[in-house]
């Protein structure tokens, strides 16, 4: 039996979450708290026009993508900027795998 610290009720040890980090090996919390706790923080998406914070455009909340862990229920970036971003990071990735392949080339001689 273990006691919640929350609601400090004692309750059976299924009733709470293992955390090998804790040095009981369960959580502090039992899950119903915990889950009242995650609540919180579960954000419901919003309709209202929203500014991007890449591009500082406002634009409609249907061109940002849905976060619920967000307070607005939405990513802070729009769609388009963070494609572009991802673009971006791909382009540099494979020019690092090109510069990689002719040092290969060298290194093997087959130049």
């Amino acid at each position: 039996m273990l006691k919640c610290s929350t609601c400090k009720e004692t309750k059976p040890e299924y009733r709470f979450p293992m955390d090998s980090s804790k040095k009981r090996g369960y959580s502090y919390k039992c899950l119903e708290c915990q889950r009242e706790y995650a609540k919180k923080f579960n954000y419901e998406p919003t309709s209202d026009p929203i500014t991007c914070s890449a591009c500082h455009t406002e634009k409609d909340a249907s061109n940002f993508g849905l976060n619920k862990r967000k307070p607005l229920g939405r990513n802070k970036i729009c769609k388009d900027c963070h494609n572009e971003r991802l673009r971006k990071q791909r382009q540099k990735r494979l020019k690092g795998k090109e510069a990689m392949d002719y040092l290969k080339q060298v290194v093997d001689g087959s130049n």
